[in-house]
């Protein structure tokens, strides 16, 4: 009996673990200019006016992402801070000013009931918080304020929170989202997109049968945008430039780039274009090509 009871909790712990692996869905999404955040979007949500902030899913939390370079630090006595320590005088700094009139930290100005006494660590971003009680509903607003700096970026996150829980918990979801952040240097990310862009040759062949988005544009050139070699990552959309302007066209179900042109000239037409794929990090490769076809 023991035997079998033991089994069955083996049975059930690895069902389990197998369900909460197939059940995240990881996405990595660059975010300008030079910073990528990999996370569960089951979990994370990014806001869709604004791909800088992410919602947790199911509550009233948000987080904002605001990358730049290194000198965008903020300013210490007249210094930016150039390394993490320095950044860790900054934050102690910031809270003492809190200690002194917690007040002069809400927007709102609603009373600031909590705040963190001592600046924390939040993986490689330091970070303090404080939590708002609103004067007619009495409930509790937290934030929570981090940095990161290294030779690649400074990144500012802002957390903001109307869940009714403690700020520990706050903590833990926003270490949780930043597990998955990165920054790069200019030579990284250069030699990152010129790799992508050596990987593939772009082809325009002329589409052998229309496809029902582009009917109405029957009369029009229609082709079919493949690259020579398997696609390996994601492919975003197709602009060509005609004429003065751009059109963009997007991958049907089946990830097939069909475009639709046309010129008032007569004779062979030369377009260029420019292929968009999304690459491991999440940034947006542009890969440029040309092709040419006969206007009759």
């Amino acid at each position: 009996m023991k035997i079998l009871s033991v089994l069955r909790f083996s049975f059930c712990l690895a069902a389990m673990l197998i369900t909460q692996d197939t059940l995240a869905q990881i996405t990595t999404q660059f975010l300008e200019p030079n910073v990528s955040i990999t996370y569960d979007s089951t979990r994370f949500k990014p806001y869709k006016r604004d791909a800088f902030t992410f919602r947790v899913q199911g509550e009233q939390t948000e987080i904002k992402v605001m990358p730049g370079l290194p000198e965008k630090a903020p300013t210490i006595d007249n210094k930016k801070p150039t390394n993490l320590s320095e950044l860790e005088d900054y934050y102690r700094n910031t809270i003492d000013k809190l200690k002194k009139n917690p007040s002069s930290f809400s927007l709102s100005g609603n009373p600031i009931i909590e705040y963190d006494r001592k600046f924390q660590k939040i993986g490689a971003f330091r970070g303090f918080s404080f939590v708002e009680e609103g004067k007619t509903d009495k409930k509790r607003y937290a934030q929570i304020y981090a940095g990161h700096l290294s030779a690649n970026d400074y990144t500012s996150i802002y957390l903001r929170s109307f869940e009714q829980k403690p700020v520990a918990i706050l903590y833990q979801i926003l270490n949780e989202f930043l597990k998955g952040f990165k920054s790069y240097s200019a030579a990284e990310l250069a030699t990152h997109e010129a790799d992508i862009q050596k990987k593939y040759t772009v082809v325009v062949s002329k589409a052998e049968t229309i496809p029902a988005s582009l009917q109405q544009r029957a009369k029009e050139y229609i082709a079919l945008v493949r690259t020579k070699e398997p696609m390996q990552d994601k492919i975003k959309e197709v602009y060509i430039s005609a004429d003065g302007y751009a059109e963009v066209f997007s991958p049907n179900e089946k990830g097939e780039i069909y475009i639709a042109t046309k010129s008032n000239k007569k004779g062979m037409i030369e377009r260029t274009g420019r292929l968009i794929v999304i690459s491991p990090i999440g940034k947006h490769i542009s890969i440029p090509f040309s092709f040419q076809y006969e206007q009759q």
